[in-house]
């Protein structure tokens, strides 16, 4: 339980020594969704073979690296000023259906990501 406090109060604690709210950082992530995955943005190829989708906006920026299709994993991060202000790792894969393919699937979670909101 200890771990895990001080884990979800880390980026508050980062976020009180720059001049950057949670409000703000909660609108910039939701245009960074809108306008990488969510969007018509393509991903570039980085040597590794991971994909990754980037978004700034004044002193923020936005990375979204990942690898694979299904199963994939990847970490999304926010920078203040060259400083790490947020991070979320995920993973997940699909499992078969004869009711829709995988690029279906996709297009929906896209269209998801499009309709998220602050809250």
């Amino acid at each position: 339980m200890l771990l895990s406090s001080k884990i979800f109060y880390e980026p508050v604690s980062l976020l009180s020594n720059m001049d950057i709210d949670i409000e703000e950082l909660s609108k910039f992530l939701v245009k960074a969704k809108i306008n990488t995955y969510a969007g018509d943005t393509k991903a570039m190829i980085l040597r590794d073979g991971s994909k990754e989708l980037v978004f700034s906006e004044g002193r923020l920026f936005y990375r979204d690296r990942y690898f694979g299709e299904n199963p994939f994993i990847g970490e999304e991060m926010v920078f203040h000023e060259d400083k790490y202000v947020w991070g979320m790792n995920y993973y997940g894969h699909a499992i078969s259906s004869t009711h829709f393919s995988l690029r279906d699937l996709y297009a929906f979670l896209r269209e998801a990501l499009r309709r998220v909101n602050e809250k």
